[in-house]
C-alpha cells in the first residue's frame, strides 16, 4: 500500500514526463535513447510492485523472518529475478523506510494556516500525521514492530537517514521539537523548553500509535488527534478543560 501509494503520483509524473520526452525523441533522438527511456520507466514500475509486495511480506512475517523468497513469491517473481532490481531485503527495507520517512516529513513542511490558535495548529499537525498513518497502516506496522523488537535497525537507520538538504532533522523527536520551536509563539508553551515538550509530544503520539495498531484493522488513529493534543496541552487533570476548549472551537 505504501509503495503503491507513494509511487502512484511519481508514476503519473514519470508517465507524463516520459511521454513528452518520447514525443520529442521521436523527432530528434536516436531510437536507442527512446528505448532506454521506456526501459527505465518499466524498471521503476517493477520496483514499485516489488516494494508493494514487500510491505505485505514484512507485515505478515516480520523483518527478520521474511526472506527474499517470501518477497519474490508475494510479488510473483522468482528469487533470482528479484535481484535484478534489489541487492537484497536490506535494500528493500531501507527503500521502504525512505519512502515512509518522506511521507511523514512532508507533513511537517506544510505551512501552518494563518490565524489559528496554537491548540488548533497542533491538532491540525497531529491529524495530518495520523491520517498518513491510517493510509500506510501496513507499513507503519512493519517499522514499528521492527523498531520495538530491534529487528532491521541498521536498515531502518539507513532508510531514515537525512537527505542533504534536510540536515540531521529527521527523527520524530527532532521533527516535533523543531515544529514546536517554529510554530509556538512566546508564552504558548509556558515555561517549558521545546526540547522537553518535543519528547512529551513524540512520546504521546508514539503511545497512541501502538494502541491503535493493537486494536487491529478497521480502527482509525486520525480520530484521536484531538485527544492527543488535549492530553499534551492540558495534562491528566486538565482533560476536561481541553475537551471543553475543543467543543467550543467546533461551535
Amino acid at each position: 500500500h505504501l509503495a503503491r501509494s507513494c509511487y502512484r503520483a511519481s508514476e503519473l509524473r514519470i508517465d507524463s514526463s516520459v511521454g513528452r520526452k518520447l514525443a520529442a525523441q521521436n523527432r530528434t533522438e536516436p531510437r536507442a535513447d527512446r528505448a532506454q527511456a521506456r526501459r527505465e520507466l518499466e524498471v521503476a514500475r517493477k520496483r514499485a510492485g516489488i516494494l508493494t509486495a514487500a510491505v505485505k511480506a514484512f507485515a505478515r512475517g516480520g523483518y527478520h523472518a521474511t526472506t527474499m523468497q517470501d518477497i519474490a513469491r508475494e510479488a510473483g517473481y522468482t528469487p533470482p529475478s528479484l535481484y535484478a532490481y534489489f541487492t537484497g531485503k536490506e535494500q528493500i527495507f531501507a527503500e521502504l523506510a525512505t519512502l515512509l520517512s518522506r511521507e511523514f516529513v512532508a507533513v511537517f513542511a506544510e505551512p501552518v494556516p494563518a490565524g489559528l490558535a496554537f491548540p488548533d495548529r497542533l491538532e491540525l499537525l497531529l491529524r495530518q500525521l495520523f491520517e498518513k498513518a491510517d493510509l500506510y497502516r501496513d507499513a507503519v506496522t512493519v517499522f514499528l514492530v521492527a523498531h520495538l523488537s530491534g529487528e532491521g535497525s541498521i536498515s531502518m537507520s539507513r532508510g531514515m537517514a537525512p537527505e542533504p538538504d534536510r540536515g540531521d532533522d529527521f527523527s520524530s523527536l527532532q521533527l516535533m521539537t523543531t515544529w514546536l520551536r517554529k510554530n509556538a509563539k512566546r508564552g504558548e508553551l509556558g515555561e517549558r523548553r521545546p526540547e522537553e515538550l518535543g519528547v512529551a509530544l513524540a512520546g504521546l503520539a508514539h503511545a497512541f500509535c501502538i494502541q491503535w495498531l493493537a486494536e487491529g484493522p478497521g480502527t482509525s488513529i486520525a480520530s484521536q488527534a484531538s485527544r492527543v493534543a488535549s492530553l499534551f496541552l492540558y495534562g491528566a487533570m486538565g482533560a476536561a478543560r481541553g475537551a471543553k476548549t475543543s467543543r467550543s472551537r467546533e461551535r
